[in-house]
Protein backbone atom coordinates (compact mmCIF):
# COMPACT_ATOMS: atom_id res chain seq x y z
CA UNK A 1 0.00 0.00 0.00
CA UNK A 2 2.91 2.17 0.98
CA UNK A 3 4.38 1.54 -2.41
CA UNK A 4 1.02 2.99 -4.46
CA UNK A 5 1.14 5.81 -2.51
CA UNK A 6 4.54 6.80 -3.19
CA UNK A 7 4.00 6.12 -7.06
CA UNK A 8 0.75 8.00 -7.12
CA UNK A 9 2.55 11.09 -5.55
CA UNK A 10 5.54 10.48 -8.25
CA UNK A 11 3.35 10.48 -10.84
CA UNK A 12 1.06 13.97 -9.21
CA UNK A 13 4.57 15.58 -9.39
CA UNK A 14 5.43 14.61 -12.34
CA UNK A 15 1.87 15.71 -14.37
CA UNK A 16 2.32 19.31 -12.14
CA UNK A 17 5.96 19.60 -13.61
CA UNK A 18 4.74 18.64 -17.60
CA UNK A 19 1.77 21.44 -16.97
CA UNK A 20 4.15 23.99 -15.90
CA UNK A 21 6.42 23.45 -18.67
CA UNK A 22 3.11 23.75 -21.14
CA UNK A 23 1.99 26.83 -19.41
CA UNK A 24 5.71 28.64 -20.15
CA UNK A 25 5.55 27.34 -23.46
CA UNK A 26 2.52 28.79 -23.82
CA UNK A 27 3.21 32.29 -22.03
CA UNK A 28 6.50 32.30 -24.60
CA UNK A 29 4.63 31.29 -27.52
CA UNK A 30 2.18 34.32 -26.92
CA UNK A 31 4.43 36.82 -25.45
CA UNK A 32 6.86 35.93 -29.09
CA UNK A 33 3.46 36.36 -31.24
CA UNK A 34 2.73 39.51 -29.54
CA UNK A 35 6.38 40.98 -29.88
CA UNK A 36 6.09 39.90 -33.74
CA UNK A 37 2.63 41.75 -34.25
CA UNK A 38 3.40 45.04 -32.61
CA UNK A 39 6.94 45.51 -34.69
CA UNK A 40 4.57 44.52 -37.78
CA UNK A 41 2.33 47.35 -36.74
CA UNK A 42 5.14 49.64 -36.42
CA UNK A 43 6.98 48.89 -39.34
CA UNK A 44 4.61 47.88 -41.95
CA UNK A 45 7.33 48.65 -44.52
CA UNK A 46 9.90 46.89 -42.85
CA UNK A 47 12.46 44.27 -44.23
CA UNK A 48 14.15 41.56 -42.66
CA UNK A 49 16.59 41.70 -45.41
CA UNK A 50 19.93 43.23 -45.11
CA UNK A 51 19.82 46.06 -47.34
CA UNK A 52 21.08 45.57 -50.69
CA UNK A 53 23.65 48.88 -50.51
CA UNK A 54 25.11 47.30 -47.28
CA UNK A 55 26.70 44.09 -49.20
CA UNK A 56 27.71 46.42 -52.09
CA UNK A 57 30.07 48.44 -50.00
CA UNK A 58 32.70 45.76 -50.79
CA UNK A 59 31.50 43.91 -53.72
CA UNK A 60 33.36 44.24 -57.58
CA UNK A 61 30.58 44.52 -59.54
CA UNK A 62 32.34 43.96 -63.29
CA UNK A 63 30.49 42.69 -66.32
CA UNK A 64 29.94 43.58 -70.22
CA UNK A 65 26.88 44.59 -71.59
CA UNK A 66 24.96 46.15 -74.05
CA UNK A 67 23.66 50.03 -73.34
CA UNK A 68 19.46 50.16 -73.56
CA UNK A 69 17.60 53.37 -75.53
CA UNK A 70 17.46 56.55 -73.54
CA UNK A 71 14.00 55.75 -71.72
CA UNK A 72 11.18 57.34 -69.90
CA UNK A 73 13.38 61.20 -69.69
CA UNK A 74 13.35 64.17 -70.00
CA UNK A 75 9.28 64.44 -69.03
CA UNK A 76 8.69 67.68 -67.13
CA UNK A 77 5.16 66.82 -66.90
CA UNK A 78 5.59 63.94 -64.51
CA UNK A 79 2.66 64.40 -61.64
CA UNK A 80 4.37 63.17 -58.23
CA UNK A 81 0.85 63.97 -56.26
CA UNK A 82 0.79 60.73 -53.81
CA UNK A 83 -2.49 59.29 -53.35
CA UNK A 84 -3.21 56.52 -50.56
CA UNK A 85 -4.88 53.62 -51.31
CA UNK A 86 -6.68 51.55 -48.37
CA UNK A 87 -7.61 48.73 -50.74
CA UNK A 88 -5.83 48.37 -54.53
CA UNK A 89 -8.05 48.45 -57.05
CA UNK A 90 -7.71 45.02 -59.67
CA UNK A 91 -6.56 45.85 -62.72
CA UNK A 92 -6.73 43.25 -65.86
CA UNK A 93 -6.82 45.35 -68.69
CA UNK A 94 -5.17 48.33 -70.05
CA UNK A 95 -6.24 50.83 -72.73
CA UNK A 96 -3.23 52.21 -74.45
CA UNK A 97 -3.49 55.42 -76.67
CA UNK A 98 -1.19 54.94 -79.77
CA UNK A 99 -0.10 58.47 -79.77
CA UNK A 100 0.90 58.48 -83.46
CA UNK A 101 -2.37 56.91 -85.00
CA UNK A 102 -4.68 58.18 -82.05
CA UNK A 103 -6.00 54.37 -81.81
CA UNK A 104 -6.70 53.34 -78.57
CA UNK A 105 -6.66 49.46 -77.94
CA UNK A 106 -7.76 47.50 -74.89
CA UNK A 107 -5.11 44.74 -73.90
CA UNK A 108 -4.29 42.11 -70.99
CA UNK A 109 -1.91 44.49 -68.43
CA UNK A 110 0.63 41.09 -68.64
CA UNK A 111 0.82 41.36 -72.57
CA UNK A 112 1.21 45.06 -72.28
CA UNK A 113 3.84 44.96 -70.03
CA UNK A 114 5.89 42.04 -72.10
CA UNK A 115 5.28 44.72 -75.10
CA UNK A 116 6.78 47.25 -73.12
CA UNK A 117 9.89 45.68 -72.33
CA UNK A 118 10.87 44.64 -75.52
CA UNK A 119 10.45 48.03 -76.06
CA UNK A 120 12.35 49.38 -73.61
CA UNK A 121 14.99 46.71 -72.27
CA UNK A 122 17.34 44.38 -74.35
CA UNK A 123 15.83 40.85 -73.68
CA UNK A 124 19.63 39.46 -73.66
CA UNK A 125 19.79 40.68 -70.64
CA UNK A 126 19.81 38.82 -67.32
CA UNK A 127 15.73 37.42 -66.61
CA UNK A 128 16.29 38.90 -63.04
CA UNK A 129 16.59 41.95 -64.45
CA UNK A 130 13.76 41.46 -67.25
CA UNK A 131 11.69 40.83 -63.79
CA UNK A 132 12.64 43.76 -62.39
CA UNK A 133 11.95 45.88 -65.53
CA UNK A 134 8.70 44.19 -65.83
CA UNK A 135 7.98 45.11 -62.08
CA UNK A 136 8.93 48.70 -62.58
CA UNK A 137 6.52 48.90 -65.80
CA UNK A 138 3.71 47.51 -64.61
CA UNK A 139 4.07 49.67 -61.37
CA UNK A 140 4.54 52.65 -63.38
CA UNK A 141 1.63 52.03 -65.65
CA UNK A 142 -0.67 51.64 -62.77
CA UNK A 143 0.16 54.68 -60.97
CA UNK A 144 -0.50 56.51 -64.39
CA UNK A 145 -3.82 54.68 -64.18
CA UNK A 146 -4.80 55.95 -61.15
CA UNK A 147 -3.73 59.23 -61.66
CA UNK A 148 -5.83 59.79 -65.04
CA UNK A 149 -3.23 60.97 -67.02
CA UNK A 150 -5.41 60.59 -70.25
CA UNK A 151 -8.95 61.02 -70.86
CA UNK A 152 -10.09 58.33 -73.03
CA UNK A 153 -7.40 56.10 -72.62
CA UNK A 154 -5.13 54.91 -69.51
CA UNK A 155 -1.73 55.04 -71.08
CA UNK A 156 0.08 56.37 -74.40
CA UNK A 157 2.68 55.25 -76.62
CA UNK A 158 4.75 58.29 -76.37
CA UNK A 159 7.88 57.61 -73.86
CA UNK A 160 8.12 61.32 -73.72
CA UNK A 161 4.73 60.96 -71.60
CA UNK A 162 4.53 57.58 -70.29
CA UNK A 163 6.65 54.63 -71.50
CA UNK A 164 7.77 53.12 -74.62
CA UNK A 165 5.50 50.19 -76.83
CA UNK A 166 6.37 48.23 -79.77
CA UNK A 167 2.99 45.83 -80.81
CA UNK A 168 3.63 42.33 -81.12
CA UNK A 169 2.98 42.37 -85.35
CA UNK A 170 6.03 45.23 -85.62
CA UNK A 171 8.13 42.87 -83.20
CA UNK A 172 7.76 40.01 -85.90
CA UNK A 173 7.77 42.10 -88.77
CA UNK A 174 11.09 44.03 -87.74
CA UNK A 175 13.10 40.80 -86.61
CA UNK A 176 11.21 37.87 -87.47
CA UNK A 177 11.92 34.44 -85.70
CA UNK A 178 14.23 36.30 -83.40
CA UNK A 179 11.32 38.60 -82.40
CA UNK A 180 9.58 35.72 -81.29
CA UNK A 181 11.78 34.19 -79.22
CA UNK A 182 12.73 37.83 -77.90
CA UNK A 183 8.86 38.06 -76.72
CA UNK A 184 8.61 34.47 -75.05
CA UNK A 185 11.47 36.19 -73.09
CA UNK A 186 9.36 39.15 -72.38
CA UNK A 187 6.34 37.47 -71.83
CA UNK A 188 8.19 34.93 -69.43
CA UNK A 189 8.81 37.77 -67.34
CA UNK A 190 5.85 39.43 -67.20
CA UNK A 191 4.02 36.36 -66.12
CA UNK A 192 6.71 35.40 -63.67
CA UNK A 193 5.69 38.78 -61.51
CA UNK A 194 2.03 38.83 -62.90
CA UNK A 195 0.04 41.54 -60.98
CA UNK A 196 3.10 42.71 -58.43
CA UNK A 197 3.63 46.63 -58.08
CA UNK A 198 5.83 48.76 -55.94
CA UNK A 199 4.37 50.36 -53.29
CA UNK A 200 5.10 53.51 -50.99
CA UNK A 201 2.84 54.52 -48.09
CA UNK A 202 0.34 52.77 -49.44
CA UNK A 203 0.39 53.77 -53.09
CA UNK A 204 2.13 52.59 -56.57
CA UNK A 205 4.99 54.79 -57.03
CA UNK A 206 6.09 56.23 -60.01
CA UNK A 207 8.63 54.11 -60.97
CA UNK A 208 11.06 56.10 -63.50
CA UNK A 209 13.98 54.46 -65.04
CA UNK A 210 16.97 55.16 -66.63
CA UNK A 211 19.83 53.27 -69.11
CA UNK A 212 22.64 53.98 -67.02
CA UNK A 213 23.53 55.68 -63.92
CA UNK A 214 26.45 58.19 -63.55
CA UNK A 215 28.41 58.30 -60.23
CA UNK A 216 25.02 57.93 -58.66
CA UNK A 217 21.48 57.58 -59.17
CA UNK A 218 20.18 60.95 -59.71
CA UNK A 219 17.01 62.05 -56.59
CA UNK A 220 13.22 63.32 -58.28
CA UNK A 221 14.04 66.86 -56.70
CA UNK A 222 17.25 67.40 -58.98
CA UNK A 223 15.92 66.72 -62.08
CA UNK A 224 12.37 67.79 -62.02
CA UNK A 225 12.62 69.86 -58.35
CA UNK A 226 10.13 67.85 -56.72
CA UNK A 227 11.37 65.80 -53.55
CA UNK A 228 10.23 62.05 -53.42
CA UNK A 229 10.89 59.45 -50.80
CA UNK A 230 11.56 56.92 -52.61
CA UNK A 231 13.45 58.64 -55.76
CA UNK A 232 16.50 59.56 -54.18
CA UNK A 233 20.53 58.98 -54.83
CA UNK A 234 21.69 55.45 -54.42
CA UNK A 235 26.15 54.98 -55.47
CA UNK A 236 26.04 53.42 -59.28
CA UNK A 237 26.96 49.88 -59.83
CA UNK A 238 28.51 50.86 -63.19
CA UNK A 239 31.87 51.49 -64.73
CA UNK A 240 33.43 51.90 -67.65
CA UNK A 241 34.93 48.33 -67.67
CA UNK A 242 31.33 46.95 -67.01
CA UNK A 243 28.90 48.86 -69.33
CA UNK A 244 29.30 49.44 -72.63
CA UNK A 245 29.27 53.20 -74.11
CA UNK A 246 29.67 54.47 -70.44
CA UNK A 247 31.67 57.36 -71.77
CA UNK A 248 30.40 59.57 -74.48
CA UNK A 249 32.40 62.52 -76.14
CA UNK A 250 30.96 64.89 -77.96
CA UNK A 251 32.68 67.58 -80.28
CA UNK A 252 30.79 70.73 -81.11
CA UNK A 253 32.37 73.76 -83.08
CA UNK A 254 31.28 77.55 -82.06
CA UNK A 255 28.96 78.00 -84.18
CA UNK A 256 27.01 74.47 -83.58
CA UNK A 257 27.10 75.47 -80.12
CA UNK A 258 25.77 78.70 -80.02
CA UNK A 259 23.21 77.42 -82.56
CA UNK A 260 21.88 74.46 -80.78
CA UNK A 261 21.78 76.98 -77.51
CA UNK A 262 19.25 79.20 -79.68
CA UNK A 263 17.56 76.43 -80.60
CA UNK A 264 16.71 75.47 -77.34
CA UNK A 265 15.87 79.00 -76.56
CA UNK A 266 18.89 80.72 -75.11
CA UNK A 267 18.82 83.60 -77.89
CA UNK A 268 20.73 85.98 -76.10
CA UNK A 269 23.76 83.58 -76.66
CA UNK A 270 24.28 84.63 -80.26
CA UNK A 271 25.99 87.81 -78.82
CA UNK A 272 28.80 85.74 -77.97
CA UNK A 273 29.28 85.07 -81.98
CA UNK A 274 32.38 87.26 -82.83
CA UNK A 275 34.41 86.20 -78.84
CA UNK A 276 36.34 83.33 -78.44
CA UNK A 277 34.56 80.21 -76.82
CA UNK A 278 37.35 80.61 -73.85
CA UNK A 279 35.53 84.15 -72.75
CA UNK A 280 31.91 82.91 -72.43
CA UNK A 281 31.92 78.70 -71.80
CA UNK A 282 32.74 78.57 -68.32
CA UNK A 283 32.92 75.23 -65.95
CA UNK A 284 29.59 73.59 -64.88
CA UNK A 285 28.29 73.63 -60.99
CA UNK A 286 27.42 70.31 -59.27
CA UNK A 287 26.48 71.34 -55.66
CA UNK A 288 27.32 67.74 -54.47
CA UNK A 289 24.86 65.72 -57.35
CA UNK A 290 26.32 63.23 -59.62
CA UNK A 291 25.00 65.10 -62.41
CA UNK A 292 25.75 68.90 -63.29
CA UNK A 293 23.33 71.49 -61.43
CA UNK A 294 23.91 74.21 -63.92
CA UNK A 295 26.63 75.91 -66.43
CA UNK A 296 26.94 79.76 -67.36
CA UNK A 297 27.05 80.67 -70.81
CA UNK A 298 28.41 84.09 -70.99
CA UNK A 299 25.00 85.65 -68.89
CA UNK A 300 23.04 83.08 -69.30
CA UNK A 301 22.44 80.51 -66.33
CA UNK A 302 21.53 76.70 -68.14
CA UNK A 303 20.51 74.01 -66.13
CA UNK A 304 22.39 70.66 -66.52
CA UNK A 305 19.07 68.82 -67.60
CA UNK A 306 18.47 71.29 -69.90
CA UNK A 307 22.22 72.05 -71.45
CA UNK A 308 21.73 68.18 -71.80
CA UNK A 309 18.44 68.45 -73.86
CA UNK A 310 19.73 71.37 -76.18
CA UNK A 311 22.86 69.32 -76.97
CA UNK A 312 21.24 66.28 -77.01
CA UNK A 313 23.75 64.65 -74.51
CA UNK A 314 23.37 61.28 -73.31
CA UNK A 315 23.85 62.25 -69.63
CA UNK A 316 23.56 65.60 -67.70
CA UNK A 317 26.77 64.26 -65.74
CA UNK A 318 29.71 65.78 -68.18
CA UNK A 319 32.40 67.97 -68.17
CA UNK A 320 33.22 70.58 -70.83
CA UNK A 321 36.48 72.19 -72.24
CA UNK A 322 37.19 74.37 -75.07
CA UNK A 323 40.05 74.00 -78.07
CA UNK A 324 40.30 76.97 -79.73
CA UNK A 325 36.98 77.39 -81.91
CA UNK A 326 35.68 73.96 -81.07
CA UNK A 327 33.82 72.92 -77.26
CA UNK A 328 34.81 69.19 -75.88
CA UNK A 329 31.94 67.67 -73.73
CA UNK A 330 32.24 64.03 -72.31
CA UNK A 331 29.04 62.68 -70.61
CA UNK A 332 29.30 59.59 -68.15
CA UNK A 333 26.16 57.75 -68.15
CA UNK A 334 22.91 57.53 -70.09
CA UNK A 335 19.18 59.04 -69.23
CA UNK A 336 18.19 61.34 -66.83
CA UNK A 337 19.28 59.11 -64.00
CA UNK A 338 16.31 58.49 -61.45
CA UNK A 339 15.40 55.45 -60.37
CA UNK A 340 16.35 52.12 -61.57
CA UNK A 341 19.62 51.76 -63.80
CA UNK A 342 18.92 49.40 -66.43
CA UNK A 343 22.21 48.27 -66.68
CA UNK A 344 22.74 48.37 -63.12
CA UNK A 345 19.69 46.00 -62.66
CA UNK A 346 21.69 43.80 -65.14
CA UNK A 347 24.79 44.08 -63.61
CA UNK A 348 23.72 43.02 -59.98
CA UNK A 349 21.34 40.28 -61.56
CA UNK A 350 24.62 38.65 -62.97
CA UNK A 351 25.90 38.80 -59.59
CA UNK A 352 23.31 36.99 -58.35
CA UNK A 353 20.58 39.54 -56.56
CA UNK A 354 17.13 38.99 -57.52
CA UNK A 355 14.53 41.34 -58.79
CA UNK A 356 13.54 41.92 -55.25
CA UNK A 357 17.35 42.68 -54.11
CA UNK A 358 17.28 45.31 -57.38
CA UNK A 359 14.14 47.23 -56.56
CA UNK A 360 14.54 47.46 -53.02
CA UNK A 361 18.00 48.98 -54.10
CA UNK A 362 17.14 51.63 -56.42
CA UNK A 363 13.90 52.59 -54.75
CA UNK A 364 14.24 53.58 -51.22
CA UNK A 365 11.78 52.29 -48.88
CA UNK A 366 9.40 50.57 -51.19
CA UNK A 367 7.40 46.98 -50.59
CA UNK A 368 5.18 45.00 -52.63
CA UNK A 369 1.80 44.47 -53.34
CA UNK A 370 -1.10 43.14 -56.08
CA UNK A 371 -3.08 44.25 -58.53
Amino acid sequence: MHKIIVKRRYKDIFTRKINICLVVLFILTFLTLLIMFLSSKSHPNSDAKKPLYLSLENKVLSSAENKTDDLNSDTPNYNFTHTKYTQLPTITDVRVLNYKTNVVTTMNLDEYVALVILAEMPVSFNSEALKAQAIASRTLTVNLILSGSHKDADICTDYHHCQSFISYDDVVKLYGDAGKEAYKKAKNASLATSGIVMLYDGAPIKALFHAASPSATVSSEAVWGGKVDYLVSVPSVETAANTKDYISDYHFTKDEFLMLLTKAGYKSVTKYASKPLSEFVSQPVRNGAATVDYIMIGAEKITGNKFRSALSLRSADFTIGVDGNTVNITTQGYGHGVGMSQNGANILAKKGYNFYDILKYYYTGIYFGFV
